[in-house]
């Protein structure tokens, strides 16, 4: 019985020393293309700054509010596009790609610590802002994209939209809500107040 123990740790012990390997060299192995696609984004307007003055902040206390001060881990953070920060948003196909249950978040999280090692944050937040759920357009249509969400649902860049239609795009991403100018986030979807209008 002691050595059928023993030997069912092992092969866990195995499984999970593996998996992080898998997870931070994918990380390592992805960085080069997902910093070119970040740049080539950024380069075409769809940055986190291009979002708007003051609208990166209403996007990151919504989804992250931690995000400049964490490793791509905040076991604090849990926003609404995904089940962590914007760097696990970025792991999410490791961790499908990796379906073990338990095992499998091992290497969504040594993915998420090494490509937050090699990103800079503003390429981050571009791919983040470029793979984000948003959710259905008033037409039914599913959005990915938290610019063409903008696009789509109202013909304008986020920084052309007014407070109220921004509103609708933070309370739409993660895909929990239909994009509409009258949909204001709920206080459980938005932490920040500032975002919040009565």
């Amino acid at each position: 019985m002691g050595r059928w123990f023993t030997g069912c740790l092992s092969v866990l012990a195995i499984l999970v020393v593996a998996k992080a390997y898998t997870g931070w060299h994918q990380a390592r192995t992805d960085a080069p293309d997902l910093i070119v696609e970040a740049a080539s984004l950024i380069a075409q307007g769809r940055g986190a700054h291009d979002l708007g003055p003051g609208r990166v902040e209403q996007v990151l206390a919504t989804q992250d509010p931690n995000f400049f001060r964490h490793n791509g881990v905040d076991l604090k953070t849990r926003g609404p596009a995904t089940d962590g920060t914007v760097t696990q948003t970025l792991a999410r196909p490791v961790a499908i790609a990796s379906m073990v249950p338990g095992v499998g978040k091992v290497s969504r999280l040594t993915y998420t610590l090494a490509l937050d090692e090699r990103l800079p944050k503003t390429a981050q937040l571009a791919l983040f802002l470029d793979r984000v759920d948003m959710g259905h357009a008033p037409d039914g249509t599913w959005i990915v994209g938290f610019f063409k969400a903008s696009e789509l649902a109202f013909d304008r860049s986020p920084a052309e939209l007014t407070d109220d239609e921004f509103r609708s795009l933070l309370a739409a991403m993660g895909g929990g809500r239909a994009i509409s100018p009258a949909a204001a986030p709920t206080p459980s979807r938005v932490a920040y107040l500032g975002v919040l209008r009565d």
